[in-house]
């Protein structure tokens, strides 16, 4: 359990406070475009609602290809095998 304690400890000394506000805002736009389609879908409007969900795949496209390529971060927030019994 230090193990766990030891690597959060590190984690927080990388954290870098504009990249998570940048994370924060987008998944800020991420939940109002969610609200938008929500709206867009029971006021039966098709084309705002087709656009707001497109936009959103899109977003979570583009950040889920950002974390995959880059090699820092492949495992940087889950590592399970640091901690398991060998």
């Amino acid at each position: 359990m230090t193990a766990l304690f030891t690597h959060a400890g590190e984690l927080w000394g990388t954290f870098q406070p504009l990249i998570g506000l940048v994370i924060f805002l987008m998944y800020l736009l991420i939940d109002t475009l969610y609200a938008e389609y929500t709206f867009s879908v029971t006021q039966l409007r098709p084309h705002r609602a087709a656009f707001a969900a497109a936009t959103i795949y899109f977003l979570l496209a583009v950040g889920v290809l950002n974390y995959t390529q880059n090699p820092r971060l492949n495992g940087k927030f889950v590592r399970l095998d640091r901690y398991s019994k060998q």
